[in-house]
């Protein structure tokens, strides 16, 4: 969520003073939900603003639950002009962004969290342009990701995580992929480039490297040769949806997910049902994509890679 500066330039505020524990507020402001200026009764957003180091502070709280949703710094109380500090919150008030603004410019270090609490996305401002941004994804298996924050779990943990940075003045991008099991990282690979050319580095479960030339920053996943509209025509000609009605099933709608693996000639192996509702259709999804021909392979910087890939069956069975 990000300030409007057009319409906060708009806001017809009103003085009131409000003591609380932290602060005391001396603007209030009705605000709607697109934090434009709006009667009392109309109000969805309630904006408090005090004064500090000669600047104001404004803090907005939704209405109806009282809940903080950003905290920005402003040059005084007509919001024209963002300038300092500005967060905003999830709804269970954990921090979502947090970064500087500079005469309504983003300026200078940027950053995101998920609900979770992870750091997703950092970038690197100036003058209101992003010319750095880093990401990060994380993968997690056992324990479950409410096991990992509410148990002593960063030791038993096993998750993964990828963390990619662009810098687009040096036309520079870095990726790095990092497993954790029992605590300790080790990186699976690691990718640098500059402009589009980079240096690849793949470890094995041993920790020895290879090292690889790469041209490109293309990235595809594995994904059936005529694409959805071939996928659609080829469960049609061979699944037989039958399957689950001669095995006495129940109408409804079931779905089963199918994992394995597409090599680097688009040939599947290790075919196995990750979600089986039963009543044999796990085992006909596996016998149709065991007849499937080739499919296309993953990319990864213009290359191909072996990669998982988990495809779901749906079927549909009426009265």
């Amino acid at each position: 969520m990000q300030l409007n500066i057009k319409i906060l330039a708009t806001i017809i505020f009103s003085f009131l003073t409000l003591n609380t524990i932290s602060q005391s507020y001396k603007f209030l402001y009705h605000l709607d939900k697109d934090l434009s200026s709006t009667s009392k009764e109309k109000a969805v957003i309630i904006g408090k603003g005090y004064e500090s180091d000669g600047r104001l502070i404004l803090d907005c709280f939704l209405k109806n639950t009282g809940k903080k949703i950003l905290s920005a710094t402003v040059k005084d109380s007509s919001l024209s002009t963002l300038h300092g500090m500005f967060k905003t919150y999830h709804d269970d008030m954990k921090l979502e962004s947090a970064g500087f603004y500079a005469e309504n410019d983003m300026e200078g270090v940027w950053k995101y969290w998920d609900k979770d609490g992870f750091l997703t996305d950092s970038m690197i401002y100036k003058n209101g342009i992003r010319i750095a941004y880093a990401s990060y994804k994380y993968y997690f298996s056992k324990p479950t990701l409410e096991q990992f924050f509410f148990q002593d779990s960063l030791k038993t943990a096993t998750y993964s995580y990828t963390y990619s940075y662009t810098d687009s003045l040096k036309n520079t991008f870095q990726e790095k992929q990092v497993s954790v099991k029992n605590g300790k990282p080790k990186t699976s690979f690691e990718v640098d480039f500059i402009g589009d050319r980079g240096l690849l580095k793949a470890y094995d479960s041993a920790g020895v490297v290879k090292t690889d030339s790469v041209f490109s920053k293309k990235m595809q996943e594995a994904e059936f040769a005529g694409g959805e509209e071939g996928w659609r025509y080829f469960l049609r000609t061979n699944l037989n949806a039958n399957v689950p009605v001669n095995n006495n099933s129940p109408a409804g709608k079931y779905t089963v997910i199918i994992k394995f693996i597409v090599n680097k000639d688009g040939t599947l192996d290790d075919i196995k049902a990750e979600h089986n509702p039963g009543y044999g259709m796990a085992e006909e999804g596996i016998r149709v994509l065991k007849k499937s021909p080739k499919w296309a392979p993953a990319i990864q910087y213009g290359r191909y890679v072996r990669a998982y890939r988990r495809q779901p069956i749906t079927f549909f069975i009426e009265n």
